[in-house]
């Protein structure tokens, strides 16, 4: 373990085995910028430069059930040189506060099936294309993924903190609890009782290939410019194949949450008793089983969904429409604004036939 010169001692490795915390600080001086660091089992916490700095090129294997937990004020990018070999389960814990963004690729086994796991209330970054298939959970925390492939292949689960997709991926999303969002695309979304799913960063479209959105569930939609097109003016989402609400009905509904954005949450151009239509959902097919009234498997939820003057919106004088390849979110004006309306258009109607007549006198 131990290389010598004249000068000094240094390390030439370090293997973690046991289901003990070791805690890694101080600089890496110790260690030759070559040097192995295999976790086999337990926690390793290392502080900023533990591990060395981009100098290194020695590995550091991640194999079996193990954590690599980057401690406080640490956000050191390992990619380059992190390994995941077949058959692990490697749990990255990232603190509060920290912001770790993986630049590259990560390397794994020859079957490239190992599997990740997101821990602690940090944000964690895919930035690069990574080739496997053995799946990520997010279980705290943020993770974000801004390249194509940032995820591979394999299952994504949601069972807490939040996956924000900013590219184009392929995989499977299931959310037990949690918060998707983002402006790219995945395929099948599967959203629990409970989980959240928040199309775009802020207001966006988000792309998926199958949507299934079950009773208790939530899709969050945020406005930002009511004279603004869906994308960027309120948020989408885009359903190329099937929107299914069959787990929903009246007793058991899916949550819409309407949230405006913008100035101290007030949006543009969102006027108090005018009419308003908003088409929040597109899809290739819609499936409702027995369910036949779209607006019977939606609860409204308006607790932050503002008019531009700052009022809040009624949910009563909304509903959910669906057609052919939407859904709509609608008002209906008071039948006052339409009184005053009409009283307004008689007025000038008698004055105009008034001077119509002084004219012919």
């Amino acid at each position: 373990m131990f290389e010598s010169d004249a000068a000094q001692f240094v390390f030439s490795g370090l293997i973690k085995e046991g289901a003990s915390k070791w805690v890694l600080s101080g600089p890496a001086a110790r260690f030759a910028p070559t040097a192995d660091f295999n976790l086999n089992s337990g926690q390793l916490t290392f502080s900023a430069g533990a591990l060395g700095d981009n100098t290194f090129t020695g590995p550091v294997v991640v194999s079996g059930v193990s954590t690599l937990a980057w401690a406080a004020g640490n956000n050191d990018d390992l990619s380059a040189r992190l390994r995941i070999t077949d058959g692990a389960t490697a749990t990255f814990d990232i603190t509060s506060g920290s912001l770790v963004s993986l630049a590259s690729s990560l390397t794994f086994g020859a079957a490239a099936d190992g599997r990740m796991v997101k821990q602690g209330s940090g944000a964690l970054v895919f930035a690069a294309a990574n080739a496997f298939s053995g799946g990520l959970t997010v279980e705290q925390g943020t993770v974000r993924v801004t390249a194509a492939s940032g995820l591979g292949s394999g299952l994504v689960t949601v069972n807490g903190g939040a996956l924000s997709v900013e590219s184009n991926l392929t995989n499977a999303v299931q959310l037990a609890g949690g918060t998707l969002s983002g402006g790219g695309a995945v395929g099948t979304v599967t959203l629990a009782q409970g989980a959240v799913l928040s199309p775009g960063v802020n207001v966006g479209t988000m792309t998926v290939a199958t949507a299934i959105l079950l009773a208790g569930s939530t899709l969050k939609w945020e406005l930002a410019d009511a004279a603004g097109v869906k994308g960027t003016g309120y948020d989408s989402l885009s359903v190329t194949g099937q929107l299914d609400l069959i787990s929903a009905s009246p007793a058991t509904r899916i949550v819409l949450k309407a949230v405006s954005v913008g100035n101290e949450g007030a949006p543009l151009n969102f006027q108090r008793n005018l009419p308003n239509s908003f088409v929040f959902a597109n899809f290739g097919s819609l499936a409702l089983g027995s369910n036949q009234n779209v607006a019977d498997l939606f609860s409204l939820d308006f607790s932050e969904f503002r008019y531009t003057d700052g009022t809040l919106a009624s949910a009563a004088d909304w509903q959910v429409t669906a057609d052919a390849s939407a859904l709509t979110l609608s008002n209906i004006p008071e039948p006052s604004t339409y009184g005053l309306g009409l009283g307004a258009l008689a007025l000038a109607l008698v004055a105009l036939r008034r001077r119509k007549q002084v004219k012919a006198i």
